[in-house]
């Protein structure tokens, strides 16, 4: 009997070790199985986590504000912008790696945006794009926000949403990518929990409940921080974002959003659109709500609040378990300093081009460069009076067609001094549509405008100032004659005076009174060379004073030099020196006084010397220079006072060109005389006085 209790009580205790143990072992394959459930909770809330993000960051971005960047605008103002709120985004979320919005075109994807632009890694605009999750065709072509999680362990996760136009057409997608080892490790360690339970001994049951329960823990923890860094991005925007239900029911609602509607922090249960709108509204908002649910596509409105404006955006929130629309987020973003600027613009757009269509000239637009280069963008009715061509017909030509073979090449070197320098202004004769070639005076200019390189060319008639010109330089060449001819008869007349006093000397023995008529008809001599030399040149009011000076020592050498005597003379005038009528002649009857004097007295007994003459500029006056290295001046000789009447027309003549004389010490005799010119200068021949 007690063989027969042991044995019962041996089997029982079997038994129940036994159904302990498969007890056990079912409880630890169903809390295996139960981790799938888990798997599935972990990938429901990351894809719906990065369709979220991706859905966020693709409300907010205008397609008409993203068209409008360019390849080669990545340093624009517009790239930089958009650039900072990617960049912004990425850092809210420590376990994204980059945001970036691509294109689909006819040969592949194309990268729009970066946001890894400015680094080694950045792609700029157009570039090919490749990689991405495997669907991401049929992502761009259904148009619906989602996470898309790979089975490659080593691929990045990937959070999509498209980016439509006013038209609701996807234009292009919005694609993040984030670090897949956090997630990844989580599965990994759920599936060696799973093979764990499955061939542990029961023992062990019990740790590893508490040790599922420790990961669960660390498994919503995650969930947790990643809903908390979502909600962070959420909250910290400046836009109302609001997530509804299908019969409008807020079901989360973000700080900006509650001020907007004026509640508080606290709970929003029960809550709907109805509590805070009027009924038309709320008819509105749900019919919205129907449709975004029907098409799963996002819509775009336009709200008018009082004295703001809104731009109000609804996206599909998708279960990607079952691809259908659970709930519609709303964001609204105030837009009214976006639509004052817009109205500015506009109003400015209109001033200018009524500026534009009255100016008195007539101005044109083209673009340069690119392959509409050279055709018309905009015209004023001025251009259309000008050039005989209809506003129509100027829109449909290129500025090519004005210009001819002839002078197509000259019109070659204005363009490119037009694309270095920014800025052009030429003559042309216009050919209009009439054949007329009407001269005209064109200034161009080169900017941009809507980011493309455009030139504005302003066209004046200046048919009546040609002919004005014309008038003027007849009328200046009929005075030049007149000019030349007065200069001509003068020195003529002089040379009468000359050749009058050499007659007069043939009957005069007396050598004192011979010197006297020598002296005088040098000093006449000295005139008249300045009038032969005013109608021999172009200019009519200077002369040339190296060579008015070269010709007047030469006749003062023939006529005082002496058998046997060697007289050198040196002249250091730059030969670009012009001197008006008014100080020449003085200056001329000075240097032949003093060259006679030392050519008279210098150098007795037919010794043979020099005599230089000097002028240059000095302090801003001239500096005339006669010297000789003769016997000098007796000492004692008070030059100043001397009653001679060489040395009086000295004095008086250095006193008409207010000027001031000085007798130069050293060997021989020298006077320096400063003074300064009415006008004088040097030769740009181009006949006009290039200093006064």
């Amino acid at each position: 009997m007690a063989l027969g209790n042991s044995a019962i009580s041996d089997r029982l205790r079997h038994f129940l070790v036994y159904f302990i143990v498969f007890f056990a072992c079912i409880l630890l394959v169903l809390t295996a199985f139960s981790f799938e459930d888990s798997k599935t909770e972990i990938r429901t809330s990351t894809s719906m986590y990065l369709g979220s993000a991706a859905s966020s960051i693709a409300s907010v971005v205008d397609w008409n504000y993203l068209n409008a960047i360019t390849p080669g605008s990545e340093n624009s103002a517009r790239y930089m912008n958009l650039l900072d709120v990617l960049k912004t985004t990425e850092s809210r979320y420590p376990n994204i790696e980059k945001i970036l919005v691509i294109e689909k075109t006819s040969s592949g994807y194309e990268y729009i945006i970066d946001s890894d632009w400015g680094t080694p890694g950045g792609h700029s605009i157009g570039s090919p794009f490749s990689g991405g999750p495997d669907n991401l065709d049929s992502l761009y072509s259904d148009g619906i926000p989602m996470g898309t999680i790979p089975e490659n362990m080593n691929s990045p996760l990937y959070g999509t949403a498209p980016i439509r136009d006013s038209d609701g057409q996807v234009r292009a997608i919005v694609l993040i990518e984030a670090d897949s080892s956090e997630y990844y490790g989580s599965l990994d360690r759920i599936h060696d929990m799973q093979f764990v339970l499955l061939i542990i001994l029961p023992a062990l049951v019990i740790v590893t409940v508490f040790r599922s329960e420790m990961l669960l823990d660390r498994l919503r923890k995650s969930i947790q921080k990643s809903e908390a860094e979502y909600k962070s991005v959420v909250e910290s925007t400046n836009d109302s974002i609001s997530i509804v239900d299908r019969a409008g029911r807020y079901l989360f609602m973000n700080s900006r959003y509650r001020v907007d509607l004026g509640l508080g922090p606290g709970s929003i249960s029960g809550t709907s659109y109805r509590d805070f709108h009027s009924e038309y509204q709320v008819a509105q908002f749900l019919a919205d709500i129907r449709t975004v649910f029907s098409s799963g596509t996002m819509l775009t409105k336009e709200l008018s609040d009082g004295k703001k404006s809104l731009l109000q955006v609804m996206n599909p929130v998708i279960n990607p378990e079952s691809g259908t629309v659970v709930a519609v987020t709303e964001t609204l973003r105030d837009i009214t300093d976006q639509k004052n600027v817009e109205r500015t613009m506009a109003e400015n757009e209109k001033r200018y081009r009524l500026l534009l269509l009255n100016a008195n000239d007539a101005v044109i637009l083209f673009e340069p460069t690119g392959p509409r280069a050279g055709s018309i963008t905009e015209v004023n009715a001025m251009a259309s009076t000008i050039s005989g061509y209809t506003t129509e017909e100027l829109l449909h030509m290129k500025v090519q067609d004005f210009a001819d073979s002839d002078t197509h090449e000259r019109y070659r070197n204005v363009f490119n001094q037009l694309l270095t320098t920014s800025h052009a202004v030429f003559e042309m004769d216009l050919p209009t549509k009439y054949g007329r070639l009407l001269p005209v005076e064109i200034s161009a200019r080169l900017f941009t405008f809507q980011d493309k390189p455009t030139v504005l060319t302003s066209i004046r008639d200046i048919s009546q100032r040609k002919a004005n010109e014309r008038e003027m330089q007849e009328s200046l060449l009929e005075k030049q004659i007149l000019l030349k001819e007065i200069h001509h008869r003068v020195k003529n007349n002089l040379q009468v005076i000359i050749s009058l006093l050499n007659l007069q000397s043939r009957y005069v023995t007396d050598p004192a009174i011979l010197s006297i008529i020598t002296e005088s008809q040098h000093r006449v001599k000295a005139m008249a060379l300045v009038h032969e030399q005013l109608y021999q040149t172009r200019r009519f009011a200077a002369i040339n004073f190296r060579t008015y000076t070269e010709s007047l020592t030469g006749n003062l050498l023939s006529t005082f030099s002496r058998p046997r005597q060697k007289i050198e003379t040196k002249i250091d005038i730059d030969e670009n020196v012009w001197i008006n009528i008014d100080t020449a002649i003085p200056l001329g009857l000075i240097i032949s006084e003093l060259v006679s004097n030392s050519l008279k007295y210098a150098f007795p007994e037919s010794q043979s010397g020099k005599i230089e003459i000097s002028l240059a500029m000095e302090n801003g006056k001239y500096v005339l220079v006669v010297r000789d290295d003769g016997v000098g001046l007796i000492p004692g000789f008070a030059w100043e006072e001397s009653r001679s009447l060489g040395l009086r027309l000295i004095r008086m003549l250095t006193r008409q060109i207010d000027g001031t004389i000085e007798h130069m010490d050293g060997k021989g005799t020298g006077f320096r005389i400063e003074f300064v010119p009415k006008w004088s200068g040097t030769d740009d021949e181009t006949g006009k006085d290039t200093h006064r």
